[in-house]
């Protein structure tokens, strides 16, 4: 029987009335997205406008910050590799908190900054990795130091940027910076809490930013879509600009030192920026507390001491009497000896305020030999002096990571 041949028509063509049913049908549902979308967006910019779906963000420094840092031997003793200084997108040094167990924030001045230091070398990463091998679990330390904070803006990271975090220890390595108020004013006055707490100088203490929340986001899509077009029609930029950072800033100010008019004789009347240095870290102490925080203060070292030798002295910068950063010669200076007694001074208070508030101290001043291996100025720590404090760190904290203190339970794994 012969096959039928089969048709390769198709047997439902659809009329011409049916196309334009099903045109008018695609345009009334596309119509009614975009009113939709368009809804959804008018209810997010309301919502916008009544301070939802954004927050404000606190860090010490620009978030996503990054330099390329050229030491020198000659200036930087012990420390010479050329590496990359980089600020997370949360604003600290450091790697992403993940999961770690123990979460440790490190703040500071220059000495905790350590911008002259490899990342992996600075005493936070070293303190970091130690700690992770002792307590076999993984430890993370952020570097939230920053070069010239003092108590002030510390008062405020407590308030403002450690609530942002997890963590559990808050150590600060404090004193040089409240007494480098000396170095840049004549007769330095105490700043009410009032004045530190205000609008103004938390904008000029902190970045200040507004991070969105998680809201419907319509807007920033668009702006982003929007961001995007403008750079493809651009001429590319490379990202990988990054300004330098040498040590010319040395350089000049050593020259400036070594051509002063000479040293003060009388030395200045500390006792009312102590009590403004003891009442802030009394508060500072009260704020990580209240955050359910441990608070650790350290003690800052120094080279400073009588008969500093001629080639040590030439590495000196600081201690200019009321006039930095002024870049002039025949200006006086405080000299070592005086210096090593207005820091001992500070390093004095910070023992005294962590007896009154039960904090638990790590005196570095007074375990950390006076020896230039470890530093390449008369504060700074190289690579060796950070191994060296790392290790103290290391060694005075696992004891109140083991036991906890009488307000802190314990406050780690690891073995007990």
């Amino acid at each position: 029987m012969p096959q039928r041949r089969r048709s390769t028509l198709p047997t439902d063509v659809p009329d011409e009335g049916t196309n334009a049913s099903g045109r008018m049908g695609w345009a009334s549902m596309f119509a009614n997205l975009l009113l939709f979308l368009g809804a959804l967006v008018a209810i997010e910019a309301a919502l916008r406008l009544a301070g939802y779906g954004e927050q404000i963000r606190y860090s010490v420094w620009q978030p996503g910050l990054g330099s390329q840092i050229i030491p020198d031997e000659r200036d930087t003793p012990g420390i010479s590799e050329p590496h990359q200084f980089k600020i997370t997108s949360l604003g600290y040094r450091g790697r992403p908190i993940g999961s770690a167990a123990l979460r440790i924030a490190a703040f500071g001045g220059s000495t905790t900054e350590a911008i002259f230091v490899p990342e992996e070398r600075t005493w936070p990463r070293v303190v970091e990795a130690g700690l992770s091998q002792k307590l076999r679990s993984e430890v993370w330390v952020g570097n939230f130091g920053r070069s010239g904070r003092n108590t002030r803006q510390h008062l405020l990271d407590a308030k403002y940027v450690l609530p942002q975090f997890p963590i559990q220890i808050a150590l600060f390595l404090v004193g040089v910076n409240d007494l480098g108020l000396f170095f840049s004013e004549p007769r330095p006055q105490p700043m009410p809490v009032d004045d530190i707490i205000s609008d103004k100088y938390l904008r000029d203490a902190l970045v200040v930013q507004k991070a969105e929340t998680d809201s419907i986001k319509l807007i920033a899509l668009a702006q982003a879509l929007g961001h995007r077009f403008n750079a493809l029609s651009e001429k590319k930029v490379s990202s990988d600009l990054v300004p330098y950072v040498t040590v010319d800033f040395y350089r000049k100010y050593r020259k400036v030192r070594a051509e002063r008019s000479g040293f003060v004789a009388e030395m200045p009347d500390l006792a009312p920026m102590l009590d403004e240095y003891g009442r802030n870290l009394a508060l500072i102490a009260d704020l990580v507390r209240e955050r359910g925080v441990l608070p650790i203060f350290m003690t800052q070292s120094s080279l400073w001491s009588p008969n500093v030798p001629r080639d040590l002295d030439a590495l000196f910068w600081s201690g200019a009497a009321g006039h930095f950063p002024s870049d002039k010669s025949g200006l006086p200076y405080y000299s070592p000896e005086m210096l090593e007694r207005m820091m001992a001074g500070y390093n004095e208070r910070t023992r005294l305020i962590a007896q009154r508030k039960d904090v638990p101290l790590i005196d570095i001043a007074a375990m950390l030999p006076k020896d230039r291996v470890h530093f390449y100025d008369e504060m700074h720590y190289n690579e060796a002096g950070s191994r060296a404090v790392a290790e103290l760190i290391i060694r005075e904290l696992m004891p109140i990571i083991k036991n906890g203190t009488r307000h802190d339970k314990r406050l780690g794994p690891g073995p007990s």
